[in-house]
């Protein structure tokens, strides 16, 4: 459940592979929706690299070191986090305030393929939940205890 800051969207099912998932997912956690958003399309474009830390065995991009493109699986997120933006905008929360707070994927369920191409089809279910970021409150510092 979301608390009243917050607005969240869940896909189920969804028909791209779990790593490609989980690596974009790494990539935009914590990031502000828009940030995200306009990191997602350049990786459309081919002009940012997803960093494929946790499932590694991809060429070397220059600057990032093992990436990729992942072409189906940020169309989807991105599908995603438009339908966030507008959950949020539904709920009245400030658009340009909301961050990723959390975003979860997990594997789906194995869907048989028939024919000449056997095996068994990708799914993933991703939820993302965005909060919005609150102002920094500046601390006051503490007063040192004269020793005596």
């Amino acid at each position: 459940m979301t608390n009243a800051h917050e607005a969240q969207v869940n896909g189920i099912s969804l028909p791209v592979s779990s790593k490609h998932v989980i690596e974009i997912s790494n990539f935009i956690r914590g990031r502000l929706v828009a940030q995200s958003q306009m990191l997602l399309g350049k990786v459309l474009e081919k002009k940012v690299v997803v960093p494929y830390k946790q499932f590694g065995s991809a060429g070397h991009k220059p600057g990032v070191g093992i990436g990729r493109y992942p072409q189906k699986a940020t169309k989807e997120v991105i599908r995603l986090l438009n339908a966030l933006v507008a959950n949020a905008q539904n709920k009245g929360l400030d658009v340009e305030k909301l961050y990723i707070k959390t975003i979860i994927p997990n594997r789906g369920e194995t869907q048989p393929r028939y024919g000449r191409n056997r095996g068994t089809a990708k799914r993933t279910h991703l939820l993302i939940i965005a909060a919005e970021k609150q102002a920094e409150q500046k601390k006051a510092p503490k007063a040192k205890e004269a020793k005596k």
